[in-house]
């Protein structure tokens, strides 16, 4: 448990030190309005305002503080995501200690290939492991995550068998007693532009059942030539919260990727260093543009169960069905 701050109230009084007539004259002082300072504890899924977190939900799966936990845990927050417009775990990850992103290259978008302290981590979301496969793999979408947390190192004590560089475990955003509205409309070079929304608050007045929808759609051309891009998604969320010390959040999440640009990628040198056999454009595209599909597809449902006994103990349960298909074509 980490607190940020403390509620505090202060009636204050200065005395009148300065030239100038005092407005009470008897007693010499003056009375200033009452000051509130609102804070509350940190949690481990918890939304983080900023880009410093001061709890990992990974680390210990507890509320232990990052500085007291004995493990090398680097946290990415929504607000880092949002700041640097990362749209996927590779670039979300590139300023990650021990991380290697986008080891395929930044051409090869359609999966989330990277690798932490030179082996490919496990990826979780929200503490459960997503299948691997590979052209069927589900690829998260940056909008949808409250934070992505990098756990180096072994981690199989917590949960289960795991590569030996460590895991990433992505959160996603969850229901909000704050009233949260926004729209989101972004347009770019190469045809690209994107439609999103983030919509989540209180659903009675005495805020037990909480509700979020967020939703994207986002197309453009790949950056290598004939090649684009499309993906939408929809992720409901519930949550019932009848105290404070417990709550049940059912969630769903359905995302298509119908185009994926291009798995293939250029070499550096002839494209952007010089080679003297010659030169390749920086965009050029060695498949065929008929032949050349991924079509991938999941959807999700599930709950997250919390009840908390007091500050030092809490039990949590979740559950999660997962369905993914992938069809992908190359040359």
């Amino acid at each position: 448990m980490a607190l940020t701050a403390a509620a505090v109230t202060l009636p204050l009084s200065v005395a009148w030190a300065q030239g100038g007539t005092a407005p009470d004259a008897a007693s010499g002082a003056i009375a200033l309005p009452e000051v509130n300072v609102q804070a509350g504890v940190e949690r481990a899924y918890s939304p983080v305002r900023g880009f410093v977190a001061g709890v990992s939900a990974s680390g210990t799966k507890t509320d232990t503080p990052i500085i007291e936990t004995p493990q090398s845990i680097s946290v990415v927050t929504a607000d880092e995501i949002e700041a640097r417009n990362a749209r996927n775990l590779n670039q979300a990850l590139r300023y990650t200690a021990g991380a290697v992103t986008e080891t395929r290259g930044a051409t090869a978008v359609r999966l989330d290939q990277l690798t932490l302290r030179g082996y490919s981590p496990a990826t979780y979301l929200d503490g459960m492991r997503l299948a691997g496969g590979r052209d069927a793999n589900p690829s998260i979408d940056a909008y949808r995550l409250e934070r992505l947390e990098v756990l180096r190192g072994p981690a199989s004590v917590l949960y289960g068998t795991a590569p030996p560089g460590g895991i990433v475990n992505a959160v996603s955003k969850r229901p909000t007693g704050e009233r949260i509205r926004e729209v989101l409309l972004e347009a770019g070079t190469r045809g690209r532009y994107r439609a999103a929304g983030d919509f989540s608050g209180r659903l009675d007045e005495d805020g037990q059942w909480l509700g979020r929808f967020i939703g994207s759609y986002a197309e453009g051309d790949g950056e290598l030539d004939e090649t684009r891009e499309r993906r939408y998604f929809f992720s409901p969320s519930l949550t019932w919260r009848p105290s404070a010390n417990t709550s049940v959040t059912l969630f769903g999440h359905y995302q298509r990727d119908p185009e994926s640009a291009a798995y293939g990628n250029v070499p550096a040198w002839g494209s952007a260093l010089p080679n003297p056999r010659g030169r390749i454009g920086v965009r050029f595209y060695d498949g065929d543009p008929d032949l050349e599909r991924s079509n991938r597809e999941h959807y999700m449902v599930g709950y997250l169960a919390e009840h908390r006994f007091n500050e030092t103990l809490a039990v949590r349960q979740n559950f999660r069905y997962l369905h993914t298909q992938g069809e992908y074509r190359s040359v």
